[in-house]
Parts: structure tokens; C-alpha cells; sequence
């Protein structure tokens, strides 16, 4: 991709005073390639150097964040995203001739419970983690319920550190973190930590500092949370800034950044399949599924000029012909059902005596950038009886250029008058 900065607003925040500022920022990482396995390669390399290896994460960065705005930083995994955060944060150095100016007070949602000392309880971490954070004891009292409350560890708040899950102990720096006063705040996929009820109750927060007119640096990969949450967004590719503007656009570039590898990822993993389950007594059994588009290609990425075809194929293990029909149902990430249907819905009664197919055909224009599972049944005709039952075992993934967002894009017209 041509490696000139594209401005889709280039004049827009010239006039508002800046909260974070990186000029001319670079980051190398150096690592030593000579790894010492046995004491006669330790001796040796105590009279020769070991060679070492450089790593540019990021090269000539220039950005102007200006107090009050929601920056939304988003880029393909390596770019450089989480460097950066972490420079400005403090936690790095930039190279030799780089400046970050950070006006104000900076709270940065990291690697949140790095800090923790994981023989202490709950309790007594969210005093040791509030007081590195700048919070006093009696600070920390006033709020201790709420944090509790937040992060659901109610009946685990004694109990040492240790013996929390990875989640419990991100929900609690989380819940920690959140009790900061602050001007700015960086927060890395802090949108992808805990289950469905936590992620409701971070948006909110987040919601309400954008309320509050703090100014926030926002790292997701997701497209929809970037596009409703932030004001601006900036993408970075090959370690460079090469977008900055409205989101819309942004996202737009970086699609069309990622559609390639995308591309090549649907060809190793071409028929989309996923892990789930299957059940029913097979009288009669789903023996083949295949996603693909128009063209009968078989692929797991589609965009929303496709038509995407589900072809199941079946066979009927009986001596006897047996009435049926199909079920479909297209759920999301977190399993909501998007959109279901069935065969006799459209008065399709079929008999089947030895094998056959049904092609379910689904326009891509309806659907909004994700990953959605496929569900497929086969009934008894009279009945309704789950004859063979697979429960989310393949998938897709969306590419849409369009601006809508929730779960699905309806046709709409607009009139003003």
C-alpha cells in the first residue's frame, strides 16, 4: 500500500489544545540471537560478542490528540499498536531524536493485574494496586464495595490471588483501574476482557468518560466499537501512520489492508468449519456441508456483494422413505440467534428415500463486519423431531464497506421534508 499519510479531516483540530503529542517517534528492540544452552557456550561467550538482532515496531510516528477526544488505533497484529500505547504511557522509551509531550494526568489500562502480588487476597491487592495508582486508603475504603460489586468476587475477595482465573483477575484491575481520576486514559482491547455482563459494564464506563470529556486512546480490533465509540480513528500498518480521520473512512482503509490476508486465510481454512456438536439419533444423518459463494468457491471470508450458499447433503438411514425438512439459524459471536428458518416455513415437504441436498442461499449485503456460526438441523416432517442436530460447527467471517453497525444492515430509505 502507497505509504503516503491519507488525512480524511485535515484541519479539523488545528485549534483545540493538545493532551498527547508524538513527534517523530521510532521504537527499536534489540535481541541477542547467541542463546547459551550448555557451560561450554557460556564460557565462550564470555571472550566473543553474541550476535543481535533488530526490530523496528515503529518508524517516524507523528499524531496530535487534542483534550476531549475519543481516538479509536487500530492496525493488523505487530504493527505497533500496543508500543505505542506504552511509550506514551511511560512504560517505554522512545528512540533517539522522539518526543511525547502528555499533557495531564495519564491513566493507562494495560496488561491490567501485572502488579498484583498473588499471594495476597482480593482485598488486600485492591489496596496494594489502588495506592500505586495514586488512590488513598480512605479513597479506597469509600469505594471498596463498588468495587467488589463491579467485578463480581463478592464470595472470592478473600481468597489469594493465585487461585483466581486469568478473567477474575483482569475483572478486578479492571474494577481497580476504573476508581482513577484521570484527564487521559489508554485502554488496549480493554473492550475483549471478561464475559458478555462484564464487557456491557466496561462500555458503560467507558461511555461515561467519554461524557465526561476525558481524552481517550483506544486500541480494539473491533470495527463496530471504533466506529460507534470513537470521534477519530488512526490506522497503522508496516509500522507507520498511513490513516487519520473519521472512522468510517479509516476502518474502510483497513479493510481493504486486511481483505487480502483474508483472502489467503479462507484457502487454508476453506470450508469454515468450527468446533461444536452434534446430536440426534441420525435416522436420517447430515453427511456433507459446504459454504460457498456464487461461484461455488469455498471460502470462510465473504463481503456483502456475495451470496453466500449453505449446501447440507444428507442421507437417509432407514429401509423405509421418510418426510422432513431443514432447519438454518445464523448466530453471532456471543450466540444470539442473528436469523433462523426452516424449509417448511416455505411449505417445502420433501421425501426422502436414499440421499439428497438443500442449498440455503443468504444475501451478504444484511450482514455487518463479524464472525457468524452456522446451526443445521434436520427434522421429522410431522413430528419436528431433531432428526440430526449440528450445532454451530461451521462459521464465516463478514468484510463489510458500510458504515452501519449492531447485527445486521437493513435496506432503509430516508425522507426529509
Amino acid at each position: 500500500m502507497d505509504k503516503i499519510l491519507k488525512s480524511f479531516e485535515p484541519n479539523a483540530r488545528e485549534s483545540q489544545e493538545l493532551a498527547i503529542k508524538v513527534e517523530n517517534v521510532s521504537k527499536t528492540f534489540y535481541t541477542n540471537e547467541d542463546t547459551k544452552f550448555s557451560l561450554r557456550s557460556l564460557f565462550s561467550s564470555f571472550f566473543r560478542q553474541g550476535k543481535t538482532k533488530k526490530f523496528r515496531v515503529l518508524r517516524n510516528v507523528n499524531i496530535e490528540i487534542k483534550k476531549g477526544e475519543f481516538v479509536g488505533l487500530i492496525g493488523k497484529n505487530g504493527s505497533g499498536k500496543s508500543t505505542l500505547l506504552k511509550l506514551i504511557a511511560g512504560i517505554y522509551n522512545p528512540d533517539h531524536g522522539g518526543k511525547i509531550q502528555v499533557n495531564g494526568s495519564l491513566v493507562p489500562f494495560l496488561e491490567l493485574g501485572v502488579g498484583f502480588n498473588t499471594e495476597l487476597s482480593g482485598r488486600e491487592n485492591i489496596y496494594l494496586n489502588g495506592t500505586i495508582l495514586g488512590m488513598t486508603k480512605k479513597f479506597l475504603d469509600s469505594k471498596f464495595k463498588e468495587i467488589v460489586k463491579f467485578a463480581d468476587l463478592a464470595e472470592f475477595i478473600e481468597t489469594p490471588v493465585k487461585n483466581y482465573s486469568s478473567g477474575m483477575l483482569v475483572r478486578l484491575a479492571f474494577s481497580i483501574a476504573i476508581q482513577s481520576h484521570a484527564d487521559i486514559y489508554i485502554l488496549d482491547e480493554i473492550l475483549a476482557v471478561g464475559d458478555e455482563n462484564f464487557q456491557r459494564k466496561s462500555r458503560k464506563v467507558i461511555n461515561r468518560f467519554k461524557r465526561e470529556k476525558k481524552t481517550i486512546l483506544f486500541v480494539s480490533h473491533d470495527t463496530n466499537a471504533i466506529q460507534t465509540l470513537c470521534d477519530r480513528a488512526i490506522l497503522i500498518d508496516e509500522h507507520e501512520v498511513c490513516a487519520d480521520g473519521n472512522p468510517a473512512s479509516v476502518i474502510q482503509e483497513y479493510r481493504r489492508l486486511i481483505e487480502p490476508q483474508a483472502e489467503i486465510d479462507a484457502v487454508k481454512m476453506p470450508e469454515g468449519k468450527t468446533t461444536g456438536e452434534s446430536f440426534g439419533e441420525k435416522l436420517i444423518e447430515i453427511t456433507d456441508v459446504k459454504i460457498t459463494d456464487n461461484a461455488g468457491k469455498q471460502k470462510s471470508v465473504y463481503t456483502t456483494a456475495d451470496i453466500i450458499n449453505i449446501s447440507i447433503s444428507y442421507k437417509n438411514n432407514s429401509s423405509e422413505p421418510h418426510d422432513y425438512y431443514i432447519g438454518v439459524a445464523i448466530g453471532n459471536e456471543v450466540g444470539q440467534v442473528i436469523t433462523g428458518t426452516n424449509s417448511k416455513n416455505y411449505q417445502q415437504h420433501s421425501t426422502l428415500r436414499q440421499t439428497g441436498t438443500t442449498i440455503y442461499k443468504l444475501a451478504g449485503r444484511y450482514f455487518v463486519d463479524g464472525k457468524y456460526y452456522v446451526t443445521i438441523g434436520v427434522f421429522d416432517y410431522n413430528t419436528e423431531e431433531a432428526l440430526h442436530f449440528l450445532s454451530q460447527m461451521y462459521s464465516f467471517d463478514m468484510l463489510s464497506y458500510g458504515k452501519d453497525i449492531g447485527q445486521i444492515s437493513l435496506p432503509a430509505e430516508w425522507e426529509v421534508s
